[in-house]
């Protein structure tokens, strides 16, 4: 789901997203985010960009690998559907936000692994890179 707004700073497009889970097929996953790719490049460069949802992808802090893309303020390790992400990220020039600014360990996981009992953030909000400094 997506939306296109004009505000006093320009213009926005607010997308709401859910992604397959670690457990879907390639193929499934490879839809999602050629479909999501194909949405972006409809987004004029000018425009911002928030990218809201649950990503199912575990993206860490590790700004090293990632500069740019993932800040030092990320959780845990990065899974499969963090790197499919984290690419989609680095293509579009694009940013996790959550992982740049402070903020409680419980204001950044949404779920809880049935087996391990740790928390994980699986839901990310992104943004144009250049967002970041406005």
């Amino acid at each position: 789901m997506s939306i296109r707004m004009r505000t006093k700073a320009g213009y926005i497009t607010v997308t709401s997203a859910y992604a397959p889970t670690l457990l879907a097929s390639d193929e499934d996953k490879d839809e999602f985010y050629q479909r999501l790719s194909d949405l972006l490049l409809s987004i004029p460069t000018g425009h911002d960009i928030a990218l809201l949802g649950d990503f199912n992808a575990r993206i860490g802090a590790d700004a090293d690998s990632w500069t740019s893309f993932v800040g030092r303020l990320g959780v845990g390790k990065i899974n499969g559907n963090g790197q499919r992400l984290l690419e989609l990220c680095s293509l579009f020039n694009l940013s996790v936000a959550s992982s740049f600014f402070e903020g409680s360990l419980w204001s950044k996981v949404t779920w809880m692994h049935p087996r391990s009992r740790r928390w994980h953030q699986l839901d990310h909000v992104i943004i144009r890179r250049r967002q970041l400094t406005t």
